[in-house]
């Protein structure tokens, strides 16, 4: 009886253990994960910034090429 009850007590001791084992690594990995989704919001938050300047640069790009007929135009008229 007392050396089944040992037995148990090992045996308990042994899975305590692995339980904190499993909690010390899910800890870790938490950090991992938030660590990850920072990273991929400020990816994100650049990637839709980029996409903003694309749109800015092909808009003033069109406004040049108007300004610059317009002001052939103009010179085309004061000849």
């Amino acid at each position: 009886m007392v050396k089944e009850l040992e037995q148990l007590k090992k045996k308990y001791n042994e899975v305590e253990k692995r339980r904190q084992e499993l909690a010390q690594n899910n800890k870790s990995l938490g950090g991992r994960v938030a660590h990850s989704k920072r990273y991929k919001q400020q990816r994100d938050e650049a990637r839709a910034l980029i996409e903003q300047q694309k749109q800015q640069i092909a808009t003033l790009v069109q406004e040049t090429q108007r300004l610059r007929e317009d002001n052939e135009r103009l010179a085309q008229k004061l000849k």
